[in-house]
């Protein structure tokens, strides 16, 4: 129990144990705690005066509360199962995790760096644990705001999991910023957020994917371009065959695709992907994992044949 505000020498370590000290006090002064500021919290007084098991007692509210209810036991739902906060009890989580960084801020504006008070780091060292895990606990009781953004804006083609982990990682951000003391519920003030963060996520995604397409589509096409243009018509033919050879290898909706997108064979203009989707009946983004399997599976069957000494080998 945090009680007195005096600082003797008994809250001193002794020399021994001093550089230990002075080492978590170094750690305290050069760390910064971040708090969204209060009123209320100055009106509270010497921090030093603070009952820490009284304002420990935020953990008896929760006693009871609404808990998760998930079909499906996984990794996912075993993230869920924190109850949910009711707004009084959100409000008191939050008004207690930031009073317990402003008292800390406070304490570590007085210490001294080579003789620091032992009770003043204990103190501060106490606050910012119990302050971590009541932030750990209004995370855990908001996950699934993020489970249900990630799946209301995520596709099949996404990995779920990192959408997640992204998504949550926004949310422990947020949770540092909420102000308890503005009238509404943090899962408003989250949301958008979260929102923002899978959108984005998204769109960096398609800019990877996009590159990476680019790319495919210089490989491919780069293969006539290695050739000289003297080449004889039965290298061209043979060259011709062992391309028909690896399309060969694709199914029927990959070689397609690839023939349209490519203007290969008797096909002189090469389509779009929302053409190819319109008359195969998919998504025109199922189109574009299509090509993207397939011109990994013509890369890989490339990378078995040495074009140069084919050519070589045909002209000799």
């Amino acid at each position: 129990m945090i009680t007195s505000s005096t600082t003797t020498k008994s809250n001193l370590l002794s020399t021994s144990d001093l550089p230990a000290l002075r080492s978590l006090a170094e750690a305290h002064l050069d760390a910064e705690i971040g708090f969204v500021s209060n009123r209320e919290f100055v009106e509270l007084g010497n921090p030093l005066k603070w009952n820490l098991a009284e304002i420990k007692s935020w953990r008896a509210l929760l006693r009871g509360g609404e808990k998760a209810t998930i079909a499906e036991e996984t990794e996912i739902s075993r993230l869920c199962e924190t109850g949910l906060l009711t707004a009084s009890q959100e409000v008191v989580l939050f008004r207690t995790m930031n009073q317990l960084k402003y008292g800390a801020n406070v304490l570590r504006s007085r210490l001294s760096a080579k003789r620091p008070a032992k009770r003043t780091v204990e103190t501060i060292s106490a606050f910012l644990e119990e302050a971590e895990v009541i932030r750990n606990h209004i995370v855990s009781a908001n996950v699934r705001l993020v489970i249900a953004i990630v799946k209301r804006l995520t596709g099949p083609q996404h990995n779920f999991d990192e959408f997640v982990s992204d998504g949550t990682l926004s949310l422990m951000q947020v949770v540092e910023k909420f102000d308890f003391d503005r009238g509404f519920r943090f899962s408003t003030y989250a949301y958008r957020a979260i929102t923002r963060t899978v959108y984005r996520k998204m769109a960096n995604l398609h800019k990877q994917e996009s590159r990476v397409m680019t790319t495919s589509d210089d490989m491919l096409m780069d293969v006539p371009n290695r050739l000289e243009l003297s080449l004889s018509e039965t290298t061209w033919s043979n060259l011709r065959g062992l391309l028909g050879q690896f399309l060969n290898k694709l199914d029927a909706r990959e070689q397609v695709i690839i023939h349209a997108r490519y203007a290969l064979g008797d096909t002189s203009k090469s389509q779009t992907f929302q053409s190819l989707a319109d008359s195969l009946g998919v998504s025109k983004e199922r189109v574009r994992q299509l090509e993207r399997r397939a011109v990994k599976k013509l890369q890989a069957l490339a990378s078995k044949v040495d074009l140069d000494c084919y050519v070589e080998a045909a002209t000799a």
